[in-house]
């Protein structure tokens, strides 16, 4: 956060108690130690862009009136913006506020500001068409303090961290143009002193007093551009006014070199980052001695506060069939941008301040899933889109959650998304963790490309595709997400392929209900269960999967799921590499299961897969174990140096055993319990191994 009064990033306010005992917030920065920051901007921190509003100028070049005008300005906004309205943070700054306020209704201009380092006015403006909110930090120092390098540093120290800063300059209360040049060496060596570089400050440069300069005797005729905004246009961020700006501050440069200030036009260019020119009449007509015989009639005075969006606030560009526009808004943008419009957005965070939902075909592109965050803290989720027929499209971009209320971080639910290079965190799941706490649900009738995206610490799935969505998932991560890394239970086609699930709570992969995803070279690594779950109804093909390490089973097959299992390797997982349970069936095919904490492959319960040329080797227990009433058949499978036995059957399992391959286990190679009833056993090559090659208990008599 930043201090308001400072403007030092904090990482929290410290909490004190003033005389009367009401909390008070302190800025914990040695340097400041300002109390009182107001608790409102705190508590609604990230939904308001902070802005610094640091003014700069000499004495009586209308720093003053300019900041009452402004306040004035904002009073009769609401008139222009629908829903827009403007007020104090705390009850000093809205005396001070109203007292200038009342005194500008009756005529009475501000008086001089003292020289004293301010307290900065904390203003909240919302609902600004296209900017949404922002927090205005104002300053308003004496003219005094800017006349030498120890008044700025006494005074105006605000401007070292200021990352632009806004000059007030009246040229018809100038000498000559050396005195603007004069100001500048003055302002630049106190930057210096305060170790601050100017190249990485923007500045705003208002020309005050701008009715008087549309009729200076001393200076050229102003530009036709200055004329026509300061006579007629409205600043308005919904309509033309940043080319208005644009062409202004070009025109406005050319003006002032044209009349003698080049040195300081050209040598500013150099020192700072960018600089801007604006021309405005706070008063609208000359006072009286302090004193205005007619009401006050403010022009262009918003122009400074514009500049100050465009270079503080986030931008949002929206590329339009009809032309490029400029929002500060993210939401505003996504309502108001044409259907079919791409939408640039910058390196930094965008606050959502509700739930969004998007309606019609958008593309977002940011800078990188590291530089371009989208950040929201609402219930339910932060961002949906549907749209039938529509598209939404988004590149290099954070969605994320925060705060403590449960919500999905995305959803779509109709029409076509397509994410890449994107990353899903922070969701948050209520109760049992079901029905919220996912990065992405794709559910409904959603048409959907996932490649290349990360899926990181969110409560539910990091991903779940559902209904009858059609998904291609590739490349992605799903790491640290508290269900599974992927969740599909979509009964439409869906392929998963090289997707890495690591350190997931549940599973890496899960597939349910009724579908048949084609999963394909993933890596399942380190999850808390399984790497690979298939359940109830499901039937998807997993073929060349690489599941390790895993707290459970590299695979598990539950519930009625009949999956094809093909060329798998589940790798030294604390269960057995690959477990059947319930009424689990299907094909297991040329999978390797070795150095597992249990079996290479478990069959229990009424489990009947068919098991082919699969190698169990060198598991802490057997090669395969059926126990239950499990069967199935397991043909040409290599069930080698396990340290229990080749194969296993205990209880009354009745598979089918054709030309299996048990050598050199630590006990038996094939061992059937006195349980087990009639079996088929066909050519099944039981050699070098520590026990029986085959131990039959069956045969036992009542002694044996």
């Amino acid at each position: 956060m930043r201090c308001p009064y400072c403007l030092n990033d904090v990482v929290t306010f410290l909490e004190e108690k003033d005389a009367s005992g009401r909390p008070v917030l302190v800025c914990p920065d040695a340097t400041c130690r300002e109390a009182g920051v107001p608790l409102l901007y705190v508590q609604e921190y990230d939904q308001y862009h902070p802005i610094p509003f640091s003014i700069v100028g000499l004495r009586g070049h209308g720093k003053s009136v300019f900041v009452s005008s402004l306040f004035h300005e904002f009073e009769r906004l609401g008139e222009r913006w629908p829903d827009f309205y403007s007020g104090p943070l705390d009850e000093d700054s809205m005396r001070e506020i109203r007292k200038r306020l009342v005194d500008l209704a009756g005529g009475k201009l501000p008086e001089a500001t003292r020289s004293v380092f301010p307290r900065a006015h904390v203003m909240r403006l919302d609902n600004i068409p296209r900017v949404g909110g922002c927090h205005l930090m104002m300053f308003d120092t004496s003219g005094e303090a800017f006349r030498d390098v120890n008044g700025i540093m006494a005074y105006g120290r605000y401007v070292r961290r200021s990352p632009a800063v806004v000059w007030l300059i009246s040229l018809e209360d100038l000498g000559a143009p050396d005195e603007l040049n004069d100001f500048l060496t003055v302002y630049l060596q106190a930057l210096a002193e305060m170790n601050t570089a100017p190249g990485k400050q923007e500045l705003i440069v208002v020309l005050t007093k701008g009715d008087l300069l549309l009729k200076s005797a001393k200076l050229a005729k102003l530009p036709e551009s200055a004329s026509n905004f300061l006579l007629e246009h409205d600043l308005d961020p919904r309509t033309n006014s940043w080319s208005v700006l644009e062409k202004l501050s070009e025109d406005m440069r050319e003006y002032l070199a044209r009349n003698g200030f080049h040195q300081f036009v050209n040598r500013a260019g150099k020192a700072f980052a960018a600089v801007r020119f604006a021309v405005v009449s706070a008063q609208g007509t000359a006072d009286v001695g302090g004193s205005l015989d007619v009401g006050l009639m403010p022009r262009g005075v918003l122009a400074p506060l514009f500049w100050l969006w465009r270079t503080l606030a986030p931008p949002v560009w929206v590329d339009a069939p009809d032309g490029k526009q400029l929002f500060f808004s993210l939401e505003d943008a996504l309502r108001d941008a044409p259907s079919g419009s791409a939408i640039q957005l910058n390196e930094t965070t965008y606050h959502l301040q509700a739930p969004l939902q998007v309606r019609h075909s958008i593309r977002l592109q940011g800078r990188g899933i590291r530089k371009t965050v989208i950040v929201g803290k609402s219930e339910g989720y932060d961002i949906a889109f549907g749209s039938q027929g529509g598209r939404f499209e988004a590149s290099d971009i954070t969605f994320r959650h925060e705060g403590t209320k449960p919500a999905d971080v995305f959803r779509a639910v109709r029409g076509e998304v397509v994410f890449h290079r994107c990353g899903f965190s922070g969701g948050i799941a209520v109760g049992d963790k079901n029905g919220t706490g996912d990065g992405l649900i794709l559910a409904r009738e959603v048409s959907a490309a996932i490649t290349e995206c990360e899926f990181l610490d969110n409560q539910g799935s990091g991903l779940s595709i559902r209904d009858r969505v059609r998904a291609k998932v590739e490349g992605n991560q799903m790491r640290g997400n508290q269900v599974s890394g992927i969740f599909c239970c979509s009964s439409e086609s869906c392929t998963l392929i090289r997707n890495v699930c690591n350190g997931n709570r549940s599973h890496g992969i899960r597939v349910g209900e009724n579908s048949s995803a084609l999963v394909e070279n993933n890596i399942c690594q380190k999850n808390q269960r399984s790497g690979l779950s298939c359940a109830d109804n499901a039937v998807p093909q997993a073929r060349a999967n690489d599941c390790q390490e895993n707290g459970l089973s590299g695979i598990q097959v539950k519930n009625q799921s009949q999956p094809t299992l093909e060329s798998n390797r589940c790798q030294d997982n604390q269960a057995s590499g690959i477990v059947y349970s319930d009424a689990g069936a299907g094909v297991a095919r040329k999978n390797l299961c070795t150095g597992n904490s249990h079996c290479g492959i478990s069959l229990t319960d009424s489990t009947a897969p068919e098991l082919v040329e699969n190698i169990c080797q060198e598991n802490v227990q057997h090669g395969l174990s059926y126990v239950s009433t499990s069967g199935g058949s397991a043909k040409k499978n290599n069930c080698t140096a396990n340290s229990g036995c080749g194969i296993q059957l205990e209880g009354q399992p009745a598979p089918t055993l054709e030309e299996n391959i048990c050598h050199r286990n630590k006990s038996h190679g094939l061992s059937i319990a006195s349980t087990v009833g009639k079996l088929r056993l066909k050519n099944n090559d039981c050699r070098g191994n520590g026990g029986k090659q085959v131990r039959d208990d069956r045969d036992r008599g009542w002694f044996g």
